[in-house]
């Protein structure tokens, strides 16, 4: 059987379902214990959940609409801005004992968990919409 090398082998649509499986993967798996210290990381679990929501956001970007970028976008900022107004983590330091101690605020954990709640939902609406989440074999829309 002859090769042809002027043809390319490669469905980018294979790579992308791959990556996001990886990234969804990770979601789940930090959304167990978000408020956890991630020593692979090196920050709190709910940073690798947003981190990994913008990573689905920017997988999907060039699928989206106008207003769909807008929409999501919006709730990305919503999200920097809530990590800096309601950090869910509070660092005391004891200078005299040497002592660090942090504290979570679980008023503010529960203010930035609706938002991540509400971001991932918004991008799985999306994904799904535009044929990221579930590929359609009859529609093709993956691929």
């Amino acid at each position: 059987m002859a090769v042809d090398y002027q043809k390319a082998v490669f469905n980018e649509g294979v790579l992308i379902a791959r990556r996001l499986d990886t990234i969804q993967t990770r979601i789940n798996s930090v959304r167990v214990n978000p408020l956890a210290f991630n020593i692979e990381q090196s920050c709190y679990n709910y940073m690798v959940w947003y981190g990994d929501l913008c990573s689905l956001m920017g997988e999907a970007w060039s699928k989206l609409t106008d207003e769909e970028q807008m929409a999501v976008d919006r709730v990305r900022l919503m999200i920097n801005d809530a990590f800096k107004v309601f950090p869910p983590h509070r660092t005391i330091i004891n200078e005299n004992l040497n002592q660090k101690e942090v504290k979570i605020k679980y008023n503010n954990w529960n203010k930035i968990e609706k938002l991540l709640f509400i971001f991932e939902k918004e991008l799985k609406i999306y994904l799904d919409r535009h044929g990221l989440a579930n590929p359609d074999v009859e529609g093709g829309d993956m691929f």
